[in-house]
């Protein structure tokens, strides 16, 4: 059975293969990846294979066929523009997955134009196109294990379902001989356990397939092969602490398209880079103080709609640039190129850790709708003397039941694929040509301890928090007495709730001594902490007078989720002039 090659590479993707092992080759209608490098002959597969091993394979028996293939694709000829393989990426629609992922794909191929289009260094352009090369089949492998794995176990339990009904039929075949023919009601049982039968087939068939694109990724022959199913931190787990600023930070100081600038008239700091984001993409200052927030369906389709424009324009700058009639215009468009790759670079990162984040909700719903469909099966396997309608109507409740698991897994295995992508377009590569020659159990071992050094290292370099955040006073509850205080007094006092008091109209000016002598003001609320420290950074900046405050994130809870309001105080308040300044700017202000 030919399986498609892009259920390689899998929901991510990663268009160094959507763009070339995905696609047929020039000549033949072969799909690259199917090709085998006769050069090499795999090691056999001996005991559990865990997912380094998977991507070890992966990476030493593909990466001689899918890295002349990228490079084919990214060396256009002049006449040619790169926007039509964009577009075809960009086409990849496939409903059971986030739209994102095909932004990222773009991004992917758009960058790896870049990279081989605007540096003149031979030996550094086949560097990165060959680490690309190398991270897409690693992240193929992740996938295409967490995949083999589920469907090892589904496969066992879908036969025994299988035989299950089989002998039910058997006993209704068995009664039509004896009495010729059956009632209307056993034929419709009959037929009804027919058509499960036929979606467990086709679920299983589904399953096999997963097997056999497992087995061409790793190159195993084996019949049989014992996949190790433990979770790994590094791959399943994206670490709290971490934001897209630290992956942004991370990707300029580490990623290899950034060493262009050595062949540049000009060189650009962490900050003009971000400064170009900015102002090239106004939404962008508006996200990173108010928060990345995946659920916002808004957010997400201006994330998409931002990140398709970015592929786009980012290989038209390139191909302009290639094409550019003499030496000066030609200058000026490859530092614009550049820059549109910089910038680029830095929404991949964002564009990643929405998935993520999505992952993490899409997994958390279909859990519960999971755990509903199990109490409800239950409750009707108890039920005694069903009917034959009943009957069907439990199956085909396993069935949607199988199906929502398959589901879920396969978010599992997309998040996992999306953290790895995560870490290597932060610029963390651990494949080079010495890693690719040696045995499977080596480079497996490599990649396991570099993996978890990535980790480290992005933890490592998180930044501390700039405000102190103030804890709810608990100091009663502490005390060895509470209970005897309690009793003598069962009614005490009730704290004064905060209250945002305000005038009419949100910014409106405060008027009245009474505000004035509040000695609270509130500049903003957050769902992170980091956007408070954010918003702090460029309101000191915007407005000089704040800078004399020592600021305070108050964490409180809204609708059973942490919020964060950035606030300072004096004891004599005195802030209604400065709130009112505030205001008139159409900055948020409260005071309280």
């Amino acid at each position: 059975m030919k399986i498609s090659v892009w259920s390689l590479v899998g929901v991510l993707g990663i268009a160094c293969l959507s763009a070339c092992s995905s696609a047929p080759d020039a000549n033949k209608s072969e799909p690259v990846i199917d090709k085998a490098d006769l050069s090499i002959k795999p090691e056999k597969i001996t005991g559990k294979t865990d997912v380094y091993d998977s991507m070890a394979r992966s990476v030493k028996y593909n990466i001689n066929v899918t890295y002349p293939a990228l490079k084919e694709k990214v060396f256009f000829h002049q006449a040619e523009n790169p926007r039509q393989v964009i577009n075809s990426i960009l086409k990849m629609k496939d409903p059971s997955q986030n739209p994102m992922y095909d932004s990222l794909r773009a991004l992917d191929f758009s960058i790896a134009y870049a990279l081989a289009n605007v540096s003149d260094d031979e030996a550094f352009v086949s560097e990165g196109l060959k680490a690309k090369s190398a991270q897409s089949l690693a992240l193929a492998a992740i996938k295409a294990h967490k995949d083999a794995l589920l469907a090892s176990k589904k496969i066992k339990e879908i036969d025994r379902q299988i035989r299950r009904l089989q002998s039910d039929i058997k006993i209704l075949n068995d009664k039509q001989d004896r009495i010729g023919v059956l009632n209307s009601e056993d034929e419709a049982y009959k037929k009804g356990l027919e058509v499960v039968i036929y979606k467990l087939s086709e679920i299983r068939k589904n399953l096999e397939e997963s097997l056999i694109v497992y087995r061409q990724l790793v190159k195993s022959d084996e019949k049989k092969i014992d996949l190790e199913g433990r979770n790994f931190y590094e791959l399943d787990h994206l670490d709290a602490k971490l934001s897209v600023e630290d992956f942004r930070k991370a990707a300029f100081n580490n990623r290899l398209e950034f060493r262009i600038q050595k062949e540049l008239s000009k060189k650009y700091s962490y900050e003009q880079v971000s400064q170009i984001l900015r102002s090239e993409y106004p939404q962008v200052e508006r996200l990173e103080i108010n928060g990345y927030d995946a659920e916002k369906p808004m957010y997400i389709k201006e994330l998409q709609q931002r990140a398709d424009f970015q592929a786009n324009y980012l290989a038209d700058k390139v191909w302009q640039y290639k094409n550019a009639p003499n030496a000066s215009s030609k200058k000026l468009l490859r530092l614009q190129a550049f820059e549109e790759m910089a910038a680029a670079i830095m929404t991949q990162n964002e564009v990643a850790y929405n998935i993520v984040m999505r992952a993490d909700i899409d997994y958390e719903e279909i859990t519960k709708q999971i755990d509903t469909l199990k109490k409800n099966i239950a409750q009707s396997a108890k039920k005694r003397g069903l009917t034959s309608t009943q009957k069907v109507d439990l199956w085909e409740q396993k069935i949607s039941l199988l199906n929502m698991e398959l589901q879920a897994s396969q978010i599992l295995a997309e998040k996992a694929v999306a953290i790895r992508a995560m870490y290597f377009y932060a610029g963390f590569n651990p494949f080079n040509a010495k890693l690719y020659d040696g045995k499977i159990k080596d480079i497996s071992s490599n990649l396991k301890v570099g993996f978890n050094k990535d980790a480290v290292e992005m933890l490592s370099k998180v930044q501390m928090p700039q405000t102190p955040v103030r804890i709810e006073d608990n100091n009663w509850a502490k005390k060895e007495n509470w209970l005897e205080e309690l009793l003598e007094n069962p009614n005490p006092k009730a704290e004064k709730p905060i209250t945002l008091a305000q005038p009419k109209g949100d910014f409106e000016p405060y008027r009245g001594e009474e505000f004035n002598k509040r000695t609270i003001m509130q500049l903003g609320s957050y769902r992170y902490k980091e956007n408070a420290d954010l918003d702090w950074k460029m309101l000191k900046e915007l407005y000089p007078d704040l800078r004399k405050y020592s600021p305070v994130v108050e964490r409180a809870n809204v609708r059973g989720k942490p919020m964060y309001r950035l606030i300072i105080q004096q004891e004599n308040g005195g802030f209604m002039e400065m709130c009112n300044k505030l205001r008139a700017d159409k900055v948020g202000c409260l005071l309280r």
